[in-house]
């Protein structure tokens, strides 16, 4: 049996999560979710920065961030979600370590 394996498979799947958001937000799927996240305010672009900070959700991230931009201030809003994403990094590493029991 042969089959066919991606030299890419990660990139692959990038590009397809990527297509995927895109319908997703053009069907309008993801309204309800953008509705309590822009009535959130700042702190849904918070909640948008725990996204942005990984490859897989960062492109849903950029989009609600930018639905996000016509109600609120751009530079409020890019620095809220930067630092939910710098908290979701330092979460993220954190768990990871105490959960693999490294000590540096």
């Amino acid at each position: 049996m042969n089959r066919m394996k991606l030299k890419y498979p990660k990139l692959t799947l990038l590009i397809v999560i990527f297509v995927l958001t895109y319908f997703l937000f053009s069907l309008g799927f993801l309204d309800p979710i953008l509705s309590v996240l822009v009535s959130l305010g700042l702190f849904g672009a918070f909640l948008v920065g725990f996204l942005y900070a990984y490859s897989f959700t960062a492109g849903t991230a950029t989009l609600m961030l930018i639905a996000l931009a016509k109600r609120e201030n751009i530079l409020f809003a890019g620095l809220t979600a930067g630092v939910g994403a710098l908290i979701s990094v330092g979460v993220t590493q954190l768990v990871v370590l105490a959960y693999l029991h490294i000590d540096f």
